[in-house]
């Protein structure tokens, strides 16, 4: 893979977290200020529909290259996703019990910590590569075709 696609990749791939996180937090606010859940129960509903709405972009747009059967990429988005919502809802209880910040600042670090360090490298090199092993050259000729 050439590093210019590495790059639209990242970039295509964050742009999809950017409108995943717009509706999680979004699910927050509503299941938080207006349903009266906690935070933590908040947190959780977010990062499940998020996680929906990430998973859906990302296959059709993002990384829609792989050659993996749709059942296979579900299974394996549920793992990668299911370590999101409890890394995303244990890193937000723990900004905000532990170092003291405020829900929502604490929800935000945690995100983005997440997004790059767990999300887009799991969703990368797990959920969406792709299982042929082709030869670099015969890999660019194919895209480029």
């Amino acid at each position: 893979m050439t590093i210019l696609k590495e790059i639209l990749t990242f970039a295509k791939a964050q742009t999809s977290a950017g409108i995943a996180t717009g509706v999680d937090y979004g699910t927050r606010i509503f299941f938080d200020k207006i349903v009266n859940l906690t935070y933590v129960q908040a947190t959780f509903l977010g990062a499940v529909v998020g996680g929906l709405v990430n998973c859906c972009i990302n296959y059709r747009w993002v990384f829609g290259n792989t050659d993996r059967s749709k059942r296979s990429v579900m299974w394996r988005y549920i793992v990668v996703w299911a370590g999101s919502i409890f890394f995303n809802t244990i890193g937000t209880a723990f900004f905000k019990e532990v170092i003291h910040l405020p829900a929502y600042l604490a929800m935000m670090v945690t995100s983005a910590i997440v997004a790059v360090c767990w999300n887009y490298m799991m969703q990368r090199s797990f959920v969406f590569k792709t299982t042929k092993a082709l030869p670099e050259a015969e890999a660019e000729e194919l895209e480029e075709k």
